[in-house]
């Protein structure tokens, strides 16, 4: 119940922030145990929830595409910039 999934490490607070066009589908989506959600003025939502896992979390985020802006945690920002950047560099031996 501590972690987004099963990797477990460090616990932070992690806020999200979905676009109108996916906030339906956010609020019927189980985040985590400890998810909360706060409606936003333009029908987007903030989702926000304390978990470990960073990780797979990011994994998961790729999903959502376009629709999901992670505010906080700075690591978790960070984790989701190397797994972009390591899926472009795969892209890039891909096509050469």
């Amino acid at each position: 119940s501590q972690s987004f999934g099963i990797y477990q490490d460090e616990i932070e607070d992690v806020v999200l922030r979905i676009a109108p066009e996916g906030a339906a589908e956010a609020r019927g989506w189980r985040w985590h145990p400890t998810q909360s959600f706060e409606d936003q003025p333009d029908g987007g939502v903030i989702v926000r929830f304390r978990a470990s896992g960073m990780r797979e979390l990011a994994w998961h985020l790729f999903t959502w595409g376009e629709q999901v802006q992670i505010l906080a945690p700075q690591r978790l920002k960070a984790v989701m910039a190397g797994e972009l950047a390591a899926a472009g560099r795969a892209l890039e031996r891909a096509s050469a």
